[in-house]
């Protein structure tokens, strides 16, 4: 085939078009016009960064017909042979393939005999970090003393892992990454001088996806390339590459932002349903709020040429978007969703997984920042709800601790204390008489063992307080809260009546757990204390609400007819004090 990839195509042949290895390239030119040149050089760095294309630049000055030279000429038979690869005195080495003791004895007895027409007989080892402990310790004497008409060049990506031995031998040159600015350039050259022009984003991209290496970044631009024709646009490389779409990328941060769970759950199955890799979507969004951490700290590093920028977002995009957040918030969704990712490597369920990681993001995060940095009033607001939702926890611990102790010590002596504390209920429920101690006198000052009111208006205006805290949390919570009526507080249990028609569905999500939760979390911060909630039919609490006069009342003081375990009022009281039925008057 006489087609050539442009990795290979474009490969530097001369020192001055080496990309972004400018000291490297100067030390080793300056040595070689002072003819200072070593036998030994060790290249270290990541891939595709120029190793292997230095070491044949340095051979092909070493045995140019004009040289030695930094400007080899480029057409005698040295440098052409060196370039093909068909030259009988530039050796090169795959250490990977080529790592034991015999290969590096065999290479012991070839490096006595003289070039065959070169200068200089130079040996690429390529990957020498994986020759065994026995090749090194043949090669180290080879390495030390080699004959005057050879030379060695060893690259490696790990270069922890070469004997200090080894490497005090050589001349050690390190390789670093390139910048996203000196990639797009060299791209934009190589396009160029194939009649072809690309947008400065897709480059930047292309550049980006690389993470440095040069000789990837050329494979992936000739992959666009070639599905897109003479004009590489950004659609086309996001289509090539697989990765992230910016506008997903802008969705995900608006729905972390506005803590909107239905939202992420929607962007996960999107990114399903478009065959998405979820571990690419993370990669992605940690790049954003990377940048977004960064602009938090310094706002010049969006622009420049020394731009830091690692995601696809514009510079004013990403200033607006960072100037909404807080430096804590942006470094605990990376940490968040880099333990999301490195679940992702061993889930099974990769969607589901994604799916929960998210939700406990967006329920954490709060929690899990710093108010002083709060950029805004709605994130402020944000960060007091779940303070007051911690309090009331603390609130309800507490009160739970001290209603198990009693209801333990008062299990202790039932047979004696057997007797109804409740006055209205028509059985008997075993509780403590020392809660009347510990407990505060009600609103009415009666004497009781919790909190208790019965007046309308106050416990209208309660429930109106309640109401506000419950649409600050949840608007759908309060639109279906809003229908109940508070009947009354009795022993800190408040009782909400539902009309028949609103039994069905708003009191079925009114008792929800996590909807139960919020609503006395509300109340137990507006009361200072730990409040239990119940809701219950309007027809049913009207019978045994206390202080109702008239025939209601009278029918309220009858027993009842039915098994006291089945009395609602009965119910809720034995659900909050966590108690029993010992005895009964029927």
């Amino acid at each position: 085939m006489s087609y050539l990839s442009f990795y290979r195509k474009y490969r530097p042949q001369r020192f001055e078009e080496v990309v972004g290895q400018e000291h490297i390239v100067k030390t080793i030119t300056n040595a070689i016009e002072l003819d200072r040149v070593s036998h030994a050089y060790l290249f270290c760095g990541p891939r595709g960064t120029g190793k292997t294309t230095m070491a044949k630049l340095l051979a092909k000055a070493i045995n140019c017909v004009d040289g030695p030279t930094s400007r080899p000429c480029g057409v005698c038979d040295s440098c052409r042979g060196i370039v093909a690869g068909t030259s009988v005195d530039v050796v090169e080495i795959d250490a990977a393939s080529n790592r034991g003791i015999n290969e590096i004895r065999e290479l012991q007895e070839k490096i006595r005999f003289a070039p065959s027409v070169s200068r200089v007989k130079v040996y690429i080892i390529d990957e020498v970090h994986m020759l065994t402990q026995g090749a090194f310790n043949a090669l180290l004497k080879t390495l030390e003393e080699p004959p005057a008409h050879a030379m060695f060049v060893l690259a490696t990506t790990e270069p922890h892992k070469i004997p200090e031995t080894i490497l005090s031998r050589c001349q050690r040159f390190d390789f670093h990454r390139l910048s996203t600015a000196d990639i797009s350039g060299h791209l934009k050259s190589i396009l160029q001088r194939e009649g072809a022009s690309a947008d400065e984003d897709a480059l930047r991209i292309i550049a980006l996806h690389a993470d440095g290496s040069v000789r990837d970044s050329i494979s992936i631009l000739e992959q666009c390339y070639s599905y897109s024709g003479d004009h590489i646009s950004v659609a086309d490389v996001i289509l090539v590459l697989g990765i992230t779409p910016t506008e997903r990328l802008r969705e995900f941060v608006d729905a972390v932002n506005r803590r909107d769970i239905g939202s992420l759950l929607q962007l996960v199955a999107s990114l399903s349903s478009e065959g998405r890799d979820f571990r690419q979507f993370l990669q992605d969004a940690v790049s954003v709020y990377r940048d977004l951490a960064v602009l938090r700290l310094d706002s010049n590093l969006a622009t420049g040429p020394g731009s830091s920028m690692l995601s696809r977002l514009s510079p004013e995009e990403a200033q607006a978007l960072a100037s909404r957040l807080g430096l804590d918030e942006c470094l605990y969704v990376i940490e968040k969703l880099a333990r999301i990712d490195t679940e992702l490597k061993t889930s099974t369920q990769p969607s589901i997984t994604l799916e929960v990681g998210l939700i406990e993001l967006v329920e954490s995060v709060d929690s899990r920042v710093d108010v002083s940095q709060v950029p805004d009033l709605q994130s402020l607001s944000r960060r007091l709800a779940v303070l007051e939702r911690q309090v009331a926890q603390l609130i309800r611990r507490a009160g739970s601790s001290g209603l198990a102790d009693s209801v333990a010590a008062s299990s202790a002596d039932d047979s004696s204390q057997g007797e109804t504390r409740d006055d209205q209920s028509p059985c008997r429920a075993e509780t403590d008489d020392k809660m009347g101690e510990r407990d505060s006198v009600d609103s009415q000052g009666e004497a009781g063992s919790g909190l208790t009111i019965t007046d309308q208006n106050e416990l209208d205006r309660l429930f109106h307080e309640i109401l506000d805290g419950v649409r600050a949390r949840s608007v759908p919570l309060f639109a279906v809260l809003r229908e109940g009526r508070p009947a009354f507080l009795r022993n800190d249990v408040l009782v909400i009546g539902f009309p028949q028609q609103y039994c069905s569905f708003h009191m079925g999500r009114v008792r929800e757990d996590k909807n139960r939760q919020v609503i006395e979390d509300v109340a137990s911060l507006l009361l200072g204390r730990s409040v239990t909630i119940r809701a219950l039919p309007a027809d049913d609490v009207a019978q045994m609400a206390p202080g109702i006069s008239g025939k209601q009342g009278q029918q309220a003081d009858k027993p009842s007819a039915c098994k006291p375990e089945d009395d609602p009022l009965v119910k809720s009281v034995i659900e909050a004090l966590d108690g029993r039925i010992v005895d009964s008057d029927l």
